[in-house]
């Protein structure tokens, strides 16, 4: 759906809660890529019947022109990488809302002009939203049930943080001081992190009141083992690999409850 200058991906559910999965810094290539426990992260999105989307990263795709030596210790090539992220989503394309593209992606698209984020999308016939990903999740309504809407906002990012704390605060001054939706999904950091949402007031005119709006600040986790990798070079701390999944609460008022996966 698209309205205005900005594409908008809305999906409606019948259910009462909600699962939304965000994929992010997977790696396909790196030589910690864990693929067992992107298997089970698949696996939980076809047994829970969740909504997902891909946050970047997916490519860990090393050129002679990226920085580090990914270029000769990555496993497989970039070509086969983008056929590896096909064939793991196949299975779960037609539940994805979007994916958009990260730094490790983007190399090759700065280096020669051509996106494998769009290769990806096109062969799995998903929605492409570049950098900025939007989306509205809403209930359905019908013959007395309530529900409510999300609004989303995804994006890669070049923000990161040796910490969850340090990547949370920069969010929040960088992003989230004038971008207003109701979840915030970054990457790039490789942390993992939905906790309790930030609050401002805001005036609800027609009812003559101030009430509180919620907004969760999620990061999206990691695909890589630290041992040997980048992050052993600068050095920064180890992050746990995993994901943490959203369940939106679809009756109102607007809650999140957070679902570890983690390797």
């Amino acid at each position: 759906m698209k309205r205005g200058d900005y594409s908008v991906r809305r999906v409606v559910t019948d259910r009462e809660a909600q699962p939304v999965v965000g994929i992010s810094d997977v790696h396909f290539g790196h030589q910690n890529h864990n693929g067992k426990l992107l298997a089970q992260v698949i696996k939980y999105i076809i047994d829970n019947d969740a909504i997902w989307f891909a946050n970047g990263d997916l490519m860990e795709n090393g050129t002679r022109y990226s920085v580090g030596d990914s270029v000769f210790s990555q496993t497989i090539s970039p070509h086969q990488q983008i056929d590896a992220a096909v064939e793991a989503f196949l299975p779960i394309a037609n539940k994805c809302l979007g994916m958009t593209i990260g730094n490790h992606d983007e190399r090759t698209y700065k280096d020669t002009g051509i996106d494998p984020m769009q290769i990806i999308c096109d062969q799995l016939g998903v929605e492409y939203f570049h950098h900025e990903l939007f989306a509205i999740i809403s209930r359905r309504l019908g013959s007395g049930t309530r529900g409510t809407a999300y609004t989303m906002y995804a994006n890669h990012t070049s923000i990161t943080g040796k910490n969850t704390g340090t990547k949370r605060n920069s969010v929040e001054r960088d992003v989230m001081s004038w971008a207003w939706f109701d979840i915030i999904a970054t990457g790039h950091s490789h942390g993992i992190d939905l906790g309790a949402p930030d609050l401002a007031l805001t005036m609800d005119m027609h009812n003559v009141s101030v009430s509180e709006r919620r907004q969760w600040n999620w990061q999206l986790g990691n695909y890589t083992g630290r041992p040997d990798s980048y992050a052993t070079k600068r050095p920064f701390r180890p992050k746990p690999m995993g994901t943490v999944v959203a369940w939106l609460d679809m009756t109102g008022p607007k809650k999140i409850s957070p679902e570890y996966i983690l390797g």
